[in-house]
């Protein structure tokens, strides 16, 4: 590239007698370049140093006019070329070999014999030395923008409160941040230039080179050693449970190794934790199963017993027993009754959870108009079930106990002898939603929270048998598998709205 081409380009003259500007004016002018623009003389050295220092001026080239007979124009040569950070070429009437050798070993780029020099062979030399000062420059500046970001790489990674640990291809540390040596107990003098093998336990130490020379056969950014658990031994020989990711770094000298190490030692504490408990829960389940039965079992012995005994008062007493007696006998077999339903409830739902089975698409419509059959009297009530209900995923056991106990719910309340229950349902992207209204006397919204508790009944059990564990049954059933139930204001009809949420997966 010529100067022409290059409009940008400052030369730099200096010379002390003036005797070379004409020459290098009349090369420039030839060129089709402007003195002003591309051209600056200054007399001496130590101008030019100040002029450069002070970043007035960034040269692309420096011609320095140089007396060959003048011996403190060496040491001038050699300030300059160790200010300036563009090339510096000697223009001088001295022609002989031994003075050009001499200016470029004080560091010029280039010597100049003025009295054979033509201003084609001028304008190339100064070319050439400005094309050269560009990628010298450029160079510079990518040198320095990659040290500026391993800098900041490094910082990054030292900053890092999880353990790094860079080696090379020989399985040296290069590099390890604070976090590493606070976890193995070293200073980070001990591990900088020393194996990487120094963290790995005795017992897998022999076994670690050929996974290593493995691994940077052909390195890739991967899990180590997945599938086992590893660990890594610190200064005083105890061992920690590590997670490590391998990660190769690429450079234009080598490739290295960056180990991402995690400590697991609280997760491991947390999974024994929580394997003790799971295992403690398992046998809590399997006594209450065990509790649950034999009271239960336990319990309805004795109450069938005072079930039959006050039916034998009352077959034996016959008319003789005062109505008021009979009529408290009745209420005693009532409440017997009620215990033993009661128990049975309370089976139930100590069981939820455990016996319910495993999810399966469910038809919903099949599955509600069996219920319906086993538990609704149609010849008293109608249920209007919607055609097109939403398929469900769910354990076939559970849904079948919500809809049952929601159903029983709507005709066990009912003011009426007859009356009406409506089931819908729709669904979105996530969720499957299912209403169950019916037309009693609904619910007020004010115990829209008792319900749903156990053992709570809004009208007394003399008034309405009932154990006040249904809805409490199809809450914790529902809420066990992530979805929702809850009563909804009916507004300005009559009845008890329930909504169902499930979600879809």
């Amino acid at each position: 590239m010529s100067l022409a081409e290059a409009h940008s380009r400052q030369v730099l003259l200096i010379d002390l007698e003036g005797a070379a500007q004409p020459f290098v004016v009349n090369a420039l002018k030839a060129e089709g370049l402007s003195y002003d623009s591309v051209l600056t003389v200054l007399r001496t050295v130590s101008e030019a140093c100040k002029i450069l220092n002070d970043s007035r001026l960034d040269a692309d080239v420096i011609l320095f006019v140089m007396d060959s007979g003048n011996r403190a124009a060496l040491a001038d040569l050699q300030t300059l070329c160790q200010s300036a950070a563009a090339p510096v070429l000697v223009l001088s009437e001295n022609t002989s070999i031994d003075f050009a050798m001499t200016a470029l070993q004080q560091g010029a780029h280039d010597c100049l014999a003025l009295p054979v020099l033509e201003p084609t062979a001028f304008i190339k030399a100064v070319s050439f030395a400005a094309c050269r000062h560009d990628r010298e420059k450029n160079l510079r500046a990518e040198l320095q923008e990659k040290q500026q970001t391993e800098k900041r790489l490094e910082a990054v990674l030292m900053a890092s409160p999880s353990p790094i640990v860079m080696v090379d291809s020989m399985g040296v540390i290069q590099l390890v941040n604070s976090a590493t040596t606070t976890l193995f107990r070293y200073t980070r003098g001990e591990l900088i230039g020393k194996s990487v093998n120094i963290f790995i336990p005795d017992d897998v130490k022999q076994r670690h080179p050929s996974l290593f020379s493995s691994y940077f056969s052909d390195p890739q950014t991967r899990a180590m050693g997945k599938g086992r658990d590893l660990e890594g031994q610190r200064k005083d020989g105890s061992r920690v449970p590590v997670e490590i990711g391998l990660s190769p770094v690429r450079t234009e000298k080598a490739t290295y190794v960056l180990a991402a190490i995690v400590d697991l030692t609280e997760r491991k504490i947390a999974q024994k934790t929580l394997h003790e408990r799971a295992e403690a829960l398992a046998r809590s389940n399997k006594e209450l199963d065990a509790f649950a039965y034999a009271a239960s079992h336990d319990l309805k012995a004795p109450l069938r017993g005072v079930s039959q005994l006050a039916q034998f008062i009352k077959e034996d007493a016959g008319d003789q027993l005062p109505p008021d007696s009979r009529k408290d006998l009745d209420m005693l077999q009532t409440r017997v009754i009620r215990m033993s339903q009661l128990l049975d409830g309370l089976l139930q739902f100590s069981r939820v959870g455990r016996k319910e089975g495993l999810p399966e698409p469910l038809n919903m419509s099949e599955i509600i108009h069996d219920t319906i059959e086993l538990f609704v009297p149609t010849d008293t009530f109608t249920v209007h079930v919607q055609e097109d209900l939403p398929t469900l995923f769910a354990p076939r056991v559970a849904i079948e106990q919500v809809f049952r106990n929601l159903l029983m719910n709507c005709v066990k309340h009912h003011d009426e002898q007859t009356g009406s229950i409506w089931i819908t349902g729709h669904s979105d992207d996530t969720e499957v939603h299912y209403f169950v209204r019916d037309d009693g006397p609904g619910i007020d919204m004010m115990y829209k929270t008792k319900i749903f508790e156990v053992f709570q009944t809004l009208k007394s059990r003399d008034e309405l048998e009932a154990t006040g564990i249904g809805l409490a049954l199809v809450k914790k059933i529902v809420e066990l598998y992530n979805g929702r139930v809850f009563l909804e204001d009916p507004s300005d009809r009559r009845g008890a709205n329930f909504h169902l949420v499930w979600p879809k997966s």
